[in-house]
């Protein structure tokens, strides 16, 4: 009914690390664990290091590091559960610096999500109000096109992390997933012959169309360019504004004004000079005190300037 080669020794991890080689990705940040083997693994092979660390926050904060002298998307992996959760606080540091960052997370077999699997949490919801894109991929075919579409997202408009959920099933070959999810050798009744017919067409699934030729190439990413109208009445909103040489316009008004016959009091220009006058002769005074303790008097040093 699917068309799955069950012969094949390929497996998703090795999906995974061809979209890092092909991104430019030099090395991965990880505490290791068996969610996630594969991916380390094939990477390895491929010329990516493997750097391991001692706990799961270390890995994003060194991705992150990464990310930000390189310029480029750095990328961090661990386990389910916990490993994720650990890695809660160097993703928000992350999101706040605006580093590109790729968050790879293990997960429980596709068929256990929900049901107390091994470190079985809801981990999407953790970690969709901190990154730009998150995304579980449940098929080998889709580990392409959800990593591609990740990456360009992280680095794309404003720069952050983003997460993608593998879980276990998905990155193992399909001779060892078919051995560990639980087929019965010799069913007896109706209802166990259903459910091993409901277990290879659930894996098949998974496997189907998984090792044909696809696109691992960056997608173009989208930086947004600089424009005078995105940040057009941020520190000046003037109902009326006037676009002019100021000297030229002042003129003009003086010149309208004048011709409306208005005439400016005297008396108010008289004033204003002699509180202009008054002000220059305090510091004329005060310029030639003496400060205590041998201080320059600034005063008189710029009076002194003057002359």
């Amino acid at each position: 009914m699917i068309q799955v080669d069950e012969n094949s020794k390929n497996h998703g991890g090795e999906l995974v690390a061809s979209v890092l080689k092909s991104h430019d990705v030099q090395e991965i940040f990880v505490l290791c664990g068996g969610h996630i083997s594969p991916i380390l693994v094939a990477a390895e092979k491929l010329g990516i290091k493997i750097i391991d660390t001692r706990h799961e926050v270390t890995t994003v904060f060194a991705a992150d590091a990464v990310a930000r002298l390189r310029q480029s998307i750095g990328v961090a992996a661990v386990t389910a559960g916990p490993g994720l959760t650990n890695t809660i606080t160097a993703v928000k540091n992350a999101q706040m610096a605006e580093s590109p960052l790729l968050l790879i997370g293990g997960a429980a077999p596709t068929l256990l999500k929900g049901r107390g699997a091994l470190q079985d949490i809801d981990q999407l919801v953790l970690f969709r109000p901190l990154c730009k894109f998150a995304a579980r991929v449940e098929r080998l075919r889709d580990i392409v096109p959800t990593l591609r579409e990740a990456i360009r997202a992280a680095t794309s408009g404003c720069p952050g992390p983003v997460f993608v959920e593998f879980p276990v099933d998905v990155l193992y070959p399909y001779q060892l997933v078919v051995k560990e999810i639980g087929f019965n050798p010799k069913p007896s009744g109706f209802i166990q012959k259903a459910l091993n017919f409901y277990l290879r067409c659930h894996v098949s699934r998974q496997f189907s169309a998984a090792w044909q030729p696809q696109d691992i190439t960056p997608l173009p990413t989208q930086i947004p360019m600089p424009a005078f109208e995105e940040n057009e009445k941020a520190f000046w909103n003037a109902d009326v504004s006037v676009q002019a040489d100021v000297a030229s316009t002042l003129v003009q008004i003086a010149n309208q004004i004048e011709k409306t016959g208005y005439k400016v009091p005297f008396e108010w220009i008289n004033e204003l000079r002699s509180r202009e006058d008054e002000k220059e002769a305090k510091n004329v005074s005060k310029a030639t005190e003496e400060l205590a303790h041998g201080f320059i008097n600034p005063l008189n040093f710029l009076a002194r300037l003057d002359k």
